[in-house]
């Protein structure tokens, strides 16, 4: 579970005070962490924390991105995260969102990737509903027109190829609800399709309801 923080002798802690180190001892006993220059590493050398220079004004101390967990984990992962994360006082900012993560594989063919656009453009308002998106966050909206008018046109028997180009020529981007440039990309940072719209929160089931609907979503779209 990599963490991206403000080195503490630079930056507000997570109360708006100085941060200690010590306010990370829990990663060394829980994985054996080995403090460097740049942050913390488990035993193998791989990195759990990592400093980033930020000024002082910023309101944001970290942000922690969990390794792909399979449906089982999920559940007692993102309680224990969340648990740890209060117990340390962490507070959400206003305009936070939480990225959610789907695997992209089972969606690249042209049938699967025209109902994703055109199901959740038309079920868009139910949807956000089920999720409660953060109306302070700013990167967040439906998929461009062109976009929609696109797979509208596209038939089931186009390449794939063809269509993803078609969608990324329309306009498609990332700073919509449901980012599916890690689908239509050719070589994605991130093989994903991404639930952007989930609120920013340390409440930990009430963040398993709101995934649970988004699963449920694209488990509603035929992908064979």
């Amino acid at each position: 579970i990599p963490i991206v923080g403000a080195r503490p002798s630079t930056q507000l802690g997570l109360n708006g005070g100085p941060l200690p180190v010590s306010a990370l001892a829990p990663l060394k006993k829980t994985f054996a962490a080995t403090e460097e220059a740049d942050g913390f590493v488990d035993p193998w050398g791989l990195p759990l924390v990592r400093w980033h220079e930020v000024s002082a004004e910023r309101a944001r101390v970290c942000e922690l991105v969990l390794r792909p967990l399979s449906p089982k984990e999920l559940a007692p992962t993102l309680r224990r995260v969340m648990k740890v994360a209060r117990s340390l006082g962490f507070t959400v900012p206003v305009e936070a969102a939480i990225h959610a993560h789907f695997d992209a594989a089972p969606f690249r063919s042209t049938p699967a990737l025209r109902r994703l656009v055109l199901d959740w453009s038309a079920r868009r308002a139910s949807l956000l509903r089920a999720l409660e998106p953060n109306p302070r966050c700013r990167k967040l909206g439906p998929f461009p027109a062109d976009v929609v008018r696109v797979a509208q046109a596209a038939t089931d028997d186009l390449p794939f190829e063809t269509l993803a180009a078609g969608l990324l020529l329309g306009g498609l981007h990332r700073a919509v609800d449901l980012n599916l440039l890690g689908l239509v990309e050719r070589y994605p940072k991130q093989p994903t399709i991404e639930v952007r719209c989930l609120p920013g929160s340390l409440d930990a089931e009430a963040t398993l309801a709101r995934l649970a609907h988004a699963r449920a979503f694209l488990q509603s779209i035929p992908t064979t």
